[in-house]
């Protein structure tokens, strides 16, 4: 579909049958396309190509049978009340994704998701912008002007074709072609000039890509942008085995006709399915910004064509309050039932100057049988996700399809609840068990099922125990658990299945006394397969806290430093490691230290030190360090000297906090800091891939003359070393450490995408240094006096705007140099800071791009 702001109207045309070719043969790669080129030829030569595929076309009504009319269910009220145009709907997982032209988001493609098809839409971050699916979009494009996604999984990746306007072509506009590992994107697209772009005819717009049951990808689209007196046409072509190119030339399949249906003044956003042994043509005709936009059918003898319009009319027009219904998709919900997805106006306002919006639509269709009924009730998050056996609190179940719901129940127990809206449960949790259990929510569609999802589960743990203070011991690092098949390590094979946890033995491991440790410093590490996600760390047998430690992406192998106190119940010195992803993932945990009250006197306390850059091994940043150009080769040890550089004492340092940053890496590899005089050990800090910027909070042991040292397993990255604080050495001074389980005390996200709602509820960082202010004293168990500094995880998510970084410092404080979080748009990242607390607050800084920003505290020093 064409936006007025971005393209001219479609043009009314001639009805005239016109013979169309693909003008601009080089758009076209892999296919020669001789010119000029017979309609009856093109239809042959895609005929070869079918029957060499095993793809004999389909005659309309199989056996004689006339092929059935398609019935649509009207909805009476959108699915999502924002503008989301040319929608096209995929199925991923337990969720719906919708791809839409980002008119009014201020960004080109967006992306929303939901649970359920006909309800609870919102963008992938839960804001109205930022949910851009192509958020770099390649250079020979107008900036700004890419609409119409047509989206499909195919040979492992999702594959977008969408149009966008090409000034070397007279700005017409042309179909280009993305993609992504995950269906949220963002999208990727290299190309250095468009797919398809029939200049001769007004351009090429409105891509959707098909399947046909051999397994032979399919792309349709229109020719004519609305500049062209031509009458528009709906063309047809396969794919080649990639799913991102023509294998062979297009063939016409629809012309525009205003003499048989006078209502087409255009013919765009085709749409084609197979149903009942039918290939139907979906398609918009009319005006796009009026009420008398509407949607039609045709019947195609196979995805080739030729396609013919049964009825002279549309099959969906305007309706009640619902205003010109057009630029739809056809798709099957989870269930299989047909749905079909379309944008549309609120009667009286069909354009954007009026301040309009052509809201999501999602309704039931059937093929000669009534359609789907409204889908039954679904639940997308339960918030808190744990709590305690004996019930009680305040739970946020939402969703989609809760209007009428009569029952929710916590596993088999029932709840006490209240329907906020159709996308939002309140419910109170009954008494239980240990355990994990579904929640379910019972409609007068039907249940939205009882098996445990990673979207609906609840875990029921004992309340966590106060945990005392204590002296901080730093360890040599040692792994204690590696969960890869063939690791030879503890827990070798056992990798952690989708929203499920492993416990961990700690104590008695890897230097760590069987008894006496309250928490334990780890660096664990998540390897992940096919989805993203993130690992919790806390003590075994307690409830499940809302916060994270380790944030990943798929294919990630991404560590971080945890701080968790330790189990003291039956599960003696174990922590519990839950894995918040789709897919199964592995973990890697080495012991770096622990807390104690029974430390030597005057050891393991805490001094904290403004930002102090210890080590740079790059040269040409303006400043030496005694590391300049000593990049360490792979397999060498880089050596860093600690007491008595910057403000670091000259002695009494019995460990140090420290902020190692890889840069620009040539290839993937690890970094390993450990006290200098041993050997390296098995044990990693920093997980980087090529040109990479990465870094990871190491609180590591002084080795021989108060050095540490930083092993490359290769890659050649640079390395960076800030000190931000110590441990004292026996007869030393400083402040207690204070574990506690972890809390979440900040999150920017809006509470429709987070669930809760605090301090930083909707304060989203936007670009140019804007600083984020946390109340952090009186928060999350850390006390209203008397904390010197906390120990916080912090992690950024919903990045945008292309690499960028975060600086955690003390508020009301001069900004170090140093950076906490580095990341690229689309990343999730999460690092331990330990910040002073002078004021009681920590700011957060953002450089460019979009942030939101989330603090779990896991403990405080004083």
């Amino acid at each position: 579909m064409i936006l007025g702001s971005r393209r001219p109207d479609d043009a009314p045309g001639s009805a005239a049958n016109v013979t169309l070719f693909a003008r601009r043969t080089t758009s076209l790669p892999g296919v020669a396309l001789p010119s000029p080129f017979p309609r009856t030829a093109l239809a042959a030569a895609l005929a070869s190509l079918a029957a060499s595929a095993g793809l004999a076309p389909l005659a309309p009504g199989a056996g004689g049978a006339t092929p059935a009319v398609p019935q649509v269910a009207e909805m009476p009220s959108p699915a999502f009340a924002a503008d989301a145009p040319d929608p096209t709907v995929l199925v991923a997982g337990s969720q719906y994704y919708a791809y839409t032209t980002g008119t009014t988001w201020g960004n080109n493609l967006g992306v929303l998701t939901s649970v359920s098809p006909t309800a609870g839409w919102h963008t992938i971050t839960g804001k109205s912008y930022g949910s851009s699916a192509l958020p770099n979009p390649p250079s020979w494009q107008k900036a700004g002007s890419e609409t119409s996604p047509g989206v499909f999984f195919w040979a492992g990746s999702y594959v977008m074709f969408y149009d966008a306007a090409d000034p070397s072509e007279g700005g017409h506009y042309c179909i280009s072609v993305a993609t992504s590992p995950t269906p949220q994107g963002p999208f990727a697209d290299s190309s250095s000039g468009p797919l398809v772009c029939q200049t001769g005819y007004g351009g090429s717009i409105d891509p959707s890509p098909f399947v046909t049951p051999a397994g032979q990808p399919w792309l349709v689209w229109k020719s004519n942008d609305g500049s062209s007196s031509q009458p528009a046409h709906i063309w047809s072509a396969p794919l080649d085995a990639a799913g991102t190119a023509l294998a062979a030339p297009p063939v016409d399949i629809l012309d525009q006709n205003t003499v048989s249906h006078p209502w087409e003044t255009t013919v765009e956003n085709p749409d084609m399915v197979l149903a009942g042994g039918t290939y139907y043509l979906f398609f918009s005709g009319g005006l796009w910004d009026s009420s008398g936009y509407a949607e039609g059918y045709a019947v195609c003898s196979g995805p080739a064509g030729p396609c013919t319009q049964p009825q002279e009319g549309p099959i969906l027009s305007s309706y009640g309050d619902v205003a010109g219904p057009g630029g739809a998709d056809v798709f099957r919900d989870l269930q299989g039932n047909w749905r079909i997805a379309y944008a549309a106006w609120t009667s009286g306002c069909t354009s954007y100057s009026c301040g309009g919006a052509r809201q999501l639509y999602v309704g039931g269709l059937g093929f000669g049988t009534a359609p789907p009924p409204p889908a039954p009730p679904v639940v997308s998050s339960v918030s808190p996700s744990s709590g305690t056996l004996s019930g009680g609190g305040s739970v946020i179940v939402t969703g989609a399809g809760f209007t009428g719901a009569t029952a929710v129940q916590f596993g088999s127990a029932p709840a006490s609840f209240s329907v906020v809206s159709d996308t939002e449960i309140t419910a109170t949790p009954p008494q239980a068990q240990a355990g994990q259990v579904a929640v379910t929510v019972q409609g007068p569609n039907g249940s939205s099922g009882s098996s445990i999802g990673c979207n609906d589960a609840f875990d029921y743990g004992n309340a966590p125990s106060p945990v005392p203070s204590g002296s901080y011991v730093a360890l040599p690092p040692e792994r204690i658990a590696d969960t890869r098949a063939g690791s030879g390590e503890p827990y070798a094979g056992q990798a952690i299945g989708a929203c499920s946890t492993l416990e961990v033995q700690v104590g008695g491991k890897g230097g760590v006394p069987s008894s006496g440790a309250l928490s334990a410093m780890l660096d664990v590490t998540a390897i992940s397969s096919a989805a993203g996600g993130y690992l919790t760390v806390y003590p075994a047998g307690s409830a499940r806290p809302l916060a994270s430690d380790v944030s990943f992406g798929p294919g990630g192998i991404v560590p971080a430093l945890v701080s968790v106190p330790l189990s003291t119940g039956s599960a003696q010195g174990e922590v519990a490691v839950y894995n918040g992803s789709s897919t199964p993932t592995n973990i890697v945990v080495d012991v770096e230290g622990y807390v104690t009250a029974d430390a030597q006197a005057g050891a393991g306390l805490y001094d904290s030190l403004s930002p102090q850059r210890l080590c740079d091994t790059r040269e040409g940043t303006g400043y030496t360090t005694p590391c300049t150009g000593k990049t360490p080769g792979p397999g060498q040890s880089l050596t860093v000297p600690v007491e008595g550089n910057g403000q670091v004492p000259s002695s009494g340092v019995g460990a140090v906090v420290l902020n190692v940053t890889a840069v620009d890496p040539t290839s993937g590899g690890f970094l390993t800091v450990y006290p200098t005089g041993m050997s390296p050990p098995t044990a990693s800090n920093v997980n980087f891939r090529p040109g990479q910027i990465v870094a990871n909070r190491v609180i590591v042991q002084v080795g021989q003359g108060g050095d540490v040292s930083v092993y490359s397993s290769g890659g050649n990255p640079g390395i960076v070393v800030d000190a931000e604080g110590y441990f004292s050495a026996p007869g030393g001074s400083g402040a207690m450490f204070h574990p506690l389980s972890p809390a979440r005390i900040c999150d920017t996200r809006p509470s429709s995408a987070s669930g809760v709602s605090d301090q930083c509820t909707g304060h989203t960082l936007t670009p140019g240094g804007e600083t984020l202010y946390v109340k952090v004293a009186g928060n999350g168990g850390v006390p209203s006096s008397g904390a010197v500094a906390v120990v916080a995880n912090v992690t950024v998510t919903d990045t945008g705007g292309g690499g960028s970084f975060l600086v955690a410092y003390p508020a009301f404080t001069n900004e170090p140099s140093s950076s906490d979080l580095n990341w690229q748009a689309g990343q999730t990242v999460a690092n331990l800071a330990v910040l002073p607390l002078g004021s009681g607050y920590a700011a957060f800084t953002n450089n460019t791009g979009t942030a939101d920003v989330i603090v779990d505290v896991v403990g405080w020093l004083g």
